[in-house]
């Protein structure tokens, strides 16, 4: 499971970069590594980077997948910047069509520093 998380220095955006096949079970233990390691008193920015990773999940999983993020109360007032290269890959759709009941701000981007614009102005 190629991936690395870091914080990215002087702000509270937690950066999670996946590299390589990426299947629904790797993509849950990630965020439970969030939860546990990065405990946040502010907001969670989270920068996530499907650029050089494939997703191996299904609409169905990628659908349970979002609802499990969408669900989790300590990313109740989530900001989630999603960096794929192609627009209707990945989660962004799946989660796109979940946060609409909840107080999450999901965005999608191609460029990096777009991303990081829009998670500082929040």
């Amino acid at each position: 499971m190629p991936h690395h998380i870091s914080k990215i220095d002087n702000s509270h955006i937690i950066m999670v970069v996946y590299e390589g096949e990426i299947d629904f079970d790797e993509r849950t233990q990630i965020f439970q590594t969030i939860i546990t390691d990065y405990k946040q008193k502010a907001i969670y920015k989270l920068l996530i980077d499907y650029r050089l990773a494939n997703l191996k999940a299904s609409k169905v999983e990628q659908t349970i997948f979002a609802r499990f993020v969408t669900s989790e109360l300590k990313f109740k007032h989530a900001a989630i910047a999603i960096l794929d290269n192609e627009p209707q890959n990945g989660i962004y759709p799946a989660i796109k069509d979940n946060v609409q009941l909840t107080q999450y701000r999901v965005k999608q981007f191609s460029d990096e520093l777009e991303a990081l614009n829009w998670l500082n102005s929040i």
